[in-house]
């Protein structure tokens, strides 16, 4: 197999319509301005003679029905048509999305792709959530490093012989399709690189040249940390670094007058053993239930508070924003009655709960959404 599936993903997060659920949408059209033109794609040694497939997904405000047009380097591809909103249902309904998909013949290795909205009024306003782009290109290596993969030799025991060509010495291919990263044993001839195995599944490899590599940066140093050594506890706090010194004041009261054992937890520690340091809710619940999950002495956790406000902005995107403490937000981000935040998503302990945040509570959740706020500034009168 001397050939691979290439493709591309052009988003752009910028518009949370009602504030509330995981869906973000990015440039908007309108019909006095109807269309945008995205950045170039570029797919070197692009098998010509294949067809270029395009996905698209976006979103219209408007009464009556609307439609977009992609068209890559001139030529349209595909028309999505979005459902109208009914004057009576813009009171729930923001806006209205679908997706499409379509595919076209491009002699090109670079395409422009452009996006038009058909409004059907003046009023009417449209939005682009994502765009894919997939592709068919030769195998073939020039420097740095190359991901490929095949979908047309995945099949029930299957065995494929790639051939990648480079005039490059020394390259390493690696299967990356799972997280125990397997060294391919590749036999060179000539300007070719082969190497044969399994693909009774989509496989994933990466060839790299051994000399160009992205560099590292240094961002600071960790100290030493460890939350799984936490044990026998009622009552967990968890805070951001800015509130620790008043979680551990509020943590006092509860020992001395309930005479509940409690701990005062780093949030981003949790993100540290829980999530390799990145923001992620399901690591908050997934250092709760280990607690949870723990009774030495019988002892179970019974309350979660959490020491700081959350947002629905969990990139920091719109300033100013308050997301100290993330929230489990809803999928559901066009409809005002059914998008929902939640941090009930943090109190399902069964392993068969947690999807959409529906379960049975385990523990009391609750949160003080604690902020800074910014002192006003005197004004002096004469």
């Amino acid at each position: 197999m001397n050939t691979f599936n290439d493709y591309a993903f052009y988003e752009k997060d910028s518009l949370n319509f009602i504030h509330s659920g995981k869906e973000w949408y990015g440039e908007g059209m309108n019909s006095v301005a109807p269309e945008i033109t995205l950045p170039v794609f570029s797919f070197p040694d692009r098998l010509t003679a294949s067809m270029v497939s395009i996905k698209l997904r976006v979103a219209a405000k408007a009464f009556t029905g609307s439609s977009f047009d992609v068209f890559a380097n001139q030529q349209a591809v595909l028309n999505c048509p979005v459902s109208g909103i009914l004057p009576s249902q813009d009171i729930y309904y923001y806006a209205a999305a679908a997706a499409n998909y379509g595919r076209a013949n491009l002699p090109d290795t670079n395409l422009t792709i452009r996006l038009r909205y058909n409004a059907p009024t003046a009023a009417a306003k449209g939005w682009l959530d994502y765009l894919e782009i997939n592709v068919i290109r030769n195998l073939i290596f020039h420097q740095g490093q190359l991901s490929f993969r095949n979908i047309s030799c995945t099949g029930l025991n299957k065995i494929t012989r790639f051939s990648l060509t480079s005039n490059t010495q020394n390259i390493t291919i690696w299967d990356v399709s799972t997280p125990d990263i397997v060294q391919m044993p590749a036999v060179a001839s000539g300007d070719t690189l082969q190497f044969v195995t399994k693909t009774d599944t989509l496989r994933q490899f990466i060839a790299f040249d051994n000399d160009t590599f992205l560099t590292p940066e240094f961002v600071g140093n960790i100290p030493n940390q460890n939350l799984h050594a936490i044990n026998d506890v009622d009552f967990v706090i968890i805070s951001p670094t800015e509130f620790l010194a008043q979680a551990q004041r509020l943590a006092q009261i509860h020992l001395l007058h309930d005479g509940l054992a409690t701990v005062v937890v780093n949030l981003p520690e949790i993100y540290n053993e829980f999530s390799s340091g990145t923001q992620d809710v399901t690591a908050i619940r997934d250092f709760i239930k280990m607690l949870y999950d723990r009774s030495a002495s019988g002892k179970k956790l019974q309350y979660v508070l959490f020491f700081g406000d959350g947002s629905y902005d969990m990139k920091n995107r719109i300033l100013p924003n308050t997301n100290f403490i993330p929230t489990y937000q809803s999928t559901e981000s066009l409809s005002i009655t059914s998008s929902y935040v939640t941090d009930d998503y943090y109190g399902l302990m069964n392993w068969y709960e947690g999807k959409d945040a529906f379960g049975a509570l385990d523990i009391g959740i609750g949160r003080f959404p604690v902020k800074i706020l910014k002192k006003p500034q005197r004004q002096w009168t004469r």
